[in-house]
Protein backbone atom coordinates (compact mmCIF):
# COMPACT_ATOMS: atom_id res chain seq x y z
CA UNK A 1 0.00 0.00 0.00
CA UNK A 2 3.00 2.37 0.36
CA UNK A 3 3.60 2.47 -3.39
CA UNK A 4 0.06 3.50 -3.83
CA UNK A 5 1.07 6.72 -1.19
CA UNK A 6 4.29 7.51 -2.91
CA UNK A 7 2.75 7.24 -6.64
CA UNK A 8 2.16 10.35 -8.99
CA UNK A 9 -0.97 9.04 -10.09
CA UNK A 10 -2.20 8.66 -6.78
CA UNK A 11 -1.42 12.46 -5.98
CA UNK A 12 -3.12 13.43 -9.57
CA UNK A 13 -6.38 11.42 -8.17
CA UNK A 14 -6.50 13.30 -5.30
CA UNK A 15 -6.00 17.00 -6.84
CA UNK A 16 -8.81 15.96 -9.61
CA UNK A 17 -11.10 15.18 -6.75
CA UNK A 18 -10.09 18.03 -4.91
CA UNK A 19 -10.77 19.69 -7.71
CA UNK A 20 -14.31 18.50 -8.78
CA UNK A 21 -15.16 19.04 -4.62
CA UNK A 22 -14.12 22.68 -4.91
CA UNK A 23 -16.18 23.38 -7.71
CA UNK A 24 -19.27 21.71 -6.79
CA UNK A 25 -18.64 23.53 -3.60
CA UNK A 26 -18.56 26.81 -5.33
CA UNK A 27 -21.49 26.01 -8.02
CA UNK A 28 -23.37 25.38 -4.80
CA UNK A 29 -22.81 28.31 -2.82
CA UNK A 30 -23.54 30.68 -6.16
CA UNK A 31 -27.02 28.95 -5.97
CA UNK A 32 -27.24 29.37 -2.35
CA UNK A 33 -27.03 33.67 -3.36
CA UNK A 34 -28.87 33.27 -6.03
CA UNK A 35 -31.88 32.04 -4.59
CA UNK A 36 -31.34 33.88 -1.39
CA UNK A 37 -31.54 36.99 -3.81
CA UNK A 38 -34.72 35.96 -5.22
CA UNK A 39 -36.12 35.08 -2.02
CA UNK A 40 -35.26 38.66 -0.50
CA UNK A 41 -37.17 40.11 -3.82
CA UNK A 42 -39.84 38.36 -4.16
CA UNK A 43 -40.24 39.16 -0.23
CA UNK A 44 -39.87 43.26 -1.15
CA UNK A 45 -43.04 42.10 -3.84
CA UNK A 46 -44.61 40.36 -1.18
CA UNK A 47 -44.52 43.16 1.23
CA UNK A 48 -45.69 45.46 -2.05
CA UNK A 49 -48.59 44.11 -2.75
CA UNK A 50 -49.71 43.09 0.72
CA UNK A 51 -49.86 47.19 1.40
CA UNK A 52 -51.26 47.79 -1.89
CA UNK A 53 -54.13 44.79 -1.32
CA UNK A 54 -54.56 46.82 2.11
CA UNK A 55 -55.07 50.14 0.60
CA UNK A 56 -57.68 48.47 -2.28
CA UNK A 57 -59.60 47.04 0.93
CA UNK A 58 -59.67 50.36 2.79
CA UNK A 59 -60.61 52.25 -1.07
CA UNK A 60 -63.40 49.74 -1.59
CA UNK A 61 -64.43 49.94 2.52
CA UNK A 62 -64.98 53.84 1.39
CA UNK A 63 -67.04 52.97 -1.89
CA UNK A 64 -69.09 51.20 -0.18
CA UNK A 65 -70.13 54.21 2.35
CA UNK A 66 -73.92 55.31 1.58
CA UNK A 67 -72.42 58.74 0.99
CA UNK A 68 -69.90 57.27 -1.90
CA UNK A 69 -72.02 55.30 -3.73
CA UNK A 70 -74.26 58.64 -3.82
CA UNK A 71 -70.95 60.47 -5.04
CA UNK A 72 -70.02 58.02 -7.69
CA UNK A 73 -73.79 57.74 -8.82
CA UNK A 74 -73.41 61.39 -9.31
CA UNK A 75 -70.06 61.29 -11.35
CA UNK A 76 -69.83 58.24 -13.19
CA UNK A 77 -73.70 57.87 -13.94
CA UNK A 78 -74.88 61.42 -13.80
CA UNK A 79 -77.94 60.72 -11.94
CA UNK A 80 -79.59 63.01 -9.08
CA UNK A 81 -81.59 63.06 -6.63
CA UNK A 82 -85.54 64.26 -6.79
CA UNK A 83 -85.90 68.55 -7.44
CA UNK A 84 -81.88 68.84 -8.05
CA UNK A 85 -80.77 69.95 -11.53
CA UNK A 86 -77.66 68.73 -12.99
CA UNK A 87 -75.23 71.58 -14.61
CA UNK A 88 -72.86 71.05 -17.21
CA UNK A 89 -70.16 73.16 -17.34
CA UNK A 90 -67.82 73.21 -20.73
CA UNK A 91 -64.23 74.29 -20.89
CA UNK A 92 -62.90 77.20 -22.33
CA UNK A 93 -60.99 75.46 -24.61
CA UNK A 94 -63.31 75.23 -27.32
CA UNK A 95 -64.05 78.75 -27.90
CA UNK A 96 -60.29 79.28 -27.59
CA UNK A 97 -59.53 76.48 -30.21
CA UNK A 98 -61.85 77.73 -32.25
CA UNK A 99 -60.51 81.77 -32.00
CA UNK A 100 -57.22 80.12 -33.03
CA UNK A 101 -58.65 78.09 -36.20
CA UNK A 102 -60.43 81.07 -37.39
CA UNK A 103 -57.11 83.25 -37.07
CA UNK A 104 -55.00 80.81 -38.96
CA UNK A 105 -57.60 80.64 -41.50
CA UNK A 106 -57.64 84.45 -42.41
CA UNK A 107 -54.15 84.21 -42.24
CA UNK A 108 -53.88 81.90 -44.96
CA UNK A 109 -56.22 83.44 -47.04
CA UNK A 110 -54.34 87.13 -47.01
CA UNK A 111 -51.34 85.21 -47.97
CA UNK A 112 -53.15 83.78 -50.73
CA UNK A 113 -54.85 86.91 -52.38
CA UNK A 114 -51.62 88.70 -51.87
CA UNK A 115 -49.81 86.11 -53.97
CA UNK A 116 -52.57 85.99 -56.62
CA UNK A 117 -52.14 89.45 -56.36
CA UNK A 118 -48.04 89.34 -57.37
CA UNK A 119 -48.91 87.20 -60.08
CA UNK A 120 -51.49 89.34 -62.11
Amino acid sequence: MKWIRDSMLFHVFLLIVAAAVAYASFYMVKQVVALYRESAANQKKIAELTRKKDELEQYLKRLQTPGAIEQQARERLNLKLPGEQVVVVLAEKASSTQARVEQIGKGFREWLAGWLRKIK
